[in-house]
């Protein structure tokens, strides 16, 4: 069946992407892809020549979040073929840029630009996506309160992301703590990298797999620290980054002292859940949404590097609890965040 219209650039590796589609495979629904990465004028043509082309093949657009500048053609065309358009919004532009990474000044020409746009692209929605209900929240009091909006939850996939068998690391053999990400302010490293100093006469080893916008910065600290026990990993393969969470004792989610960390469920969360791992992170209300903290994950104040070292502590002198949440966050997870899950949130849309 070919019921919707999915535009993409070439980023189907994009997580959200990536699940989105999966989910609509899993409804038994292929979507007509138009997918390409060509300057903006040519790509306005071509996706004014497949969506003509298309037209009687579906009735429901999904723009995805990277292809919002191509808004304003997707509506036209939506209202002159009478379709439904849907948008994974899945993130506030002005929200990420500005609140978030910091990128420009609140009171900037970006900044109010940048709002402007994202309160054009709800308006535009006949259906608005977002990932958690406390991420709706923020669009209805900083947004707009008259979005269609509905949740769609991140997810992962238990049949690509599959549990390691993993040796049970012993009390005199080091505890291997892993983070993976792109080192934006969200996901607060430097609040790692405090713990870290903290553990630094303990048998415990940090590796930090990613690259992004203050790996730099968190490089520098860790060296100017003196810190052995905290190693940087910028280049490697899916298959050794999975090899190296699915054989550590911890799994780090986000940290970050940003109001947005508190209002999304980590991709890296459900990913560690999927490989059934015991996952740290920030505990706040969006995580509630889906998961018990201190059954499904063990929740730590954000911004605490201090509370952080603790919980890590606890753990490795707690490893029966390790082994208690690793089993328990899996079940969760197979009942809450598989594909299945996001298929049957984005179902009540269609």
């Amino acid at each position: 069946m070919k019921d919707i219209f999915m535009i993409t650039r070439n980023d189907l590796g994009f997580a959200r992407n990536e699940f989105i589609l999966k989910a609509l495979q899993h409804l038994k629904i292929t979507p007509i892809m138009f997918n390409n990465d060509l300057s903006f004028l040519k790509r306005q043509v071509e996706l004014v020549k497949c969506f003509i082309n298309n037209r009687k093949c579906f009735k429901n657009v999904l723009l995805t979040p990277r292809c919002k500048n191509d808004l304003l053609m997707v509506k036209a065309l939506s209202l002159l073929f009478r379709k439904k358009l849907i948008v994974d919004v899945f993130i506030s532009s002005y929200d990420t840029l500005v609140e978030d990474r910091k990128l420009y000044p609140k009171n900037g020409v970006m900044a109010t630009f940048l709002k402007i746009f994202d309160k054009m692209v709800i308006a535009s929605a006949n259906v608005a996506l977002l990932d958690t209900y406390e991420h709706i929240n923020y669009f209805k009091e900083n947004i707009s309160k008259k979005g269609n909006y509905h949740r769609v939850i991140m997810g992962s996939d238990k049949k690509r992301h599959k549990p390691h068998i993993k040796h049970k690391t012993e009390e005199n053999e080091t505890f291997n703590i892993i983070y993976n990400g792109t080192y934006i302010p969200l996901h607060g490293v430097e609040f790692i990298i405090s713990a870290a100093k903290k553990l630094k006469d303990e048998n415990i080893q940090f590796r930090l797999f990613g690259d992004g916008q203050v790996y730099p910065e968190m490089k520098e600290k860790v060296r100017s620290l003196g810190l052995k026990n905290v190693k940087f990993v910028k280049e490697f393969t899916e298959q050794e980054l999975l090899d190296a969470i699915g054989n550590s004792d911890i799994f780090l989610g986000v940290f970050g002292d940003t109001n947005k960390a508190k209002r999304v469920i980590p991709t890296k969360v459900f990913k560690g859940m999927a490989l059934r791992k015991c996952i740290i992170t920030g505990k706040c209300k969006a995580m509630e949404e889906i998961f018990t903290e201190g059954e499904d994950y063990i929740g730590v104040n954000f911004a605490d590097s201090e509370d952080l070292k603790n919980k890590i502590q606890f753990l490795k002198k707690n490893r029966d609890i390790i082994n208690e949440i690793e089993n328990k966050s899996y079940d969760s997870f197979c009942q809450k965040g598989d594909i299945s899950s996001v298929a049957k949130e984005l179902h009540e849309i269609l």
